[in-house]
């Protein structure tokens, strides 16, 4: 495993611009990155990647910052797996977190079964929020660079959702007598 190639991203901001320090956190939340250390941060070398690093870069200095970007090589396997490991925890965090809502989902469909409340007005609402957590878990896809141990599940329950919502919407077409339509 020795040999993997890291960017690696050292940031230094002015104590005064915390704005900026919560920016490139943000930002480097959004593209996967593991922190390292306090304004130092690891993504898997890639050409997508490294533009990314280089844009960021750019914009810190614009910013009043330092930073840097560095192609990097793990001298020992143990760092390589450590890396490793932080990516796939974070990312195993946020596919968690997207089971819990797909399970709040489904919790919704379930009561609502239960309650017959069988309208169009519901079936609009909560195909709405089985978009955005289709569109969350694009998002998640894009940073799991190391295939995280949740991906599975989060890919499980998302289709128990949509096979959740099949089975409401069959049954607001019922109740608004379109089932022969």
């Amino acid at each position: 495993m020795s040999g993997n190639k890291w960017l690696l991203l050292l940031s230094q901001t002015p104590s005064s611009l915390s704005s900026l320090r919560v920016g490139v956190w943000r930002r480097m939340r959004a593209k996967g990155a593991v922190s390292l250390q306090n304004g130092a941060w690891a993504l898997p070398d890639s050409p997508k990647n490294g533009q990314f690093a280089k844009d960021t870069a750019s914009f810190i200095r614009s910013e009043g910052g330092n930073a840097f970007v560095f192609i990097v090589t793990s001298a020992e396997d143990d760092e390589n797996r450590s890396i490793t490991d932080m990516f796939r925890n974070n990312i195993d965090e946020e596919y968690i977190e997207l089971i819990s809502r797909c399970r709040d989902l489904r919790s919704e469909l379930e009561k609502e079964t239960r309650q017959k409340k069988f309208t169009f007005a519901e079936l609009d609402e909560n195909e709405e929020d089985l978009q955005k957590l289709t569109g969350w878990l694009r998002k998640i896809r894009s940073r799991d660079f190391f295939k995280g141990l949740k991906a599975d599940d989060a890919d499980k329950e998302l289709e128990r959702c949509r096979k959740d919502l099949e089975a409401f919407e069959q049954e607001v077409y019922r109740a608004e007598g379109l089932d022969n339509v």
